[in-house]
Formats: structure tokens, C-alpha cells, sequence
């Protein structure tokens, strides 16, 4: 079907994948854990 190498192919269907998934959530369940802000980063959120 695709003539393609499966690191582009795997990389399109991540995209699409998280396409959905960020369509198929609502914004409350991603923001909170996946959102940055800048005062979110200030209070040492998103750091390891």
C-alpha cells in the first residue's frame, strides 16, 4: 500500500493519533497535566 520507511510512517500516526486524542478529551482532563503557562513554570510545574 505505502512505499514508505516505517520511522515517517510511525511519526504520521503519532501525529494523527494525538490529533484524536486531543479531540477526543476534553480540555479539562489535558490542560492540568499537559498545559504550560508561564506562571504554571514559575511555581516549578513542568520541571523534573
Amino acid at each position: 500500500m505505502f512505499n514508505a520507511p516505517w520511522p515517517a510512517v510511525a511519526i504520521t500516526v503519532a501525529i494523527i493519533g494525538g490529533f484524536g486524542l486531543q479531540s477526543f478529551l476534553p480540555p479539562e482532563q489535558i490542560l492540568p497535566t499537559y498545559g504550560f503557562s508561564p506562571a504554571g513554570l514559575s511555581d516549578g510545574r513542568g520541571s523534573p
